[in-house]
């Protein structure tokens, strides 16, 4: 959006709804959390989709967190509803980098990544 001129910039289409979406720190990427059960990263400067993770096995709506500009972290919940954390290595994709489960509540899990500390919170109840 061109919030100047209250015009749209520019336009994406990433072939599925979307939950959650996520700037790089560098802007250069979106990581976008879609309905049909993955991450897309979407190179915001000529508007293609660089690559698709799948985030989850469950089918209930998910988060996003980047960690540096090559990493990113999931949340979402596993076939057996248990809440999981995945990290992936953007350069590596194929699969996580690291998962933790986590309890079998129902509620969703909100990752947050300090770039200070180097840490990642993972929030919920």
């Amino acid at each position: 959006l061109d919030a100047e001129n209250l015009n749209i910039a520019a336009s994406y289409s990433i072939g599925s709804a979307c939950d959650c979406c996520q700037f790089s720190p560098d802007g250069n990427k979106l990581a976008i959390v879609c309905k049909d059960k993955s991450v897309k990263i979407l190179d915001t400067r000529s508007g293609t989709i660089t690559l698709s993770l799948p985030y989850t096995e469950g089918s209930k709506a998910g988060k996003v967190e980047w960690i540096g500009n090559d990493h990113v972290a999931t949340s979402g919940f596993s076939q057996m509803r248990d809440r999981e954390v995945r990290v992936f290595a953007l350069n590596a994709a194929s699969a996580a980098v690291s998962t933790v489960r986590l309890s079998a509540s129902s509620g969703i899990l909100l990752p947050m990544y300090d770039h200070a500390t180097d840490l990642l919170y993972v929030m919920g109840r």
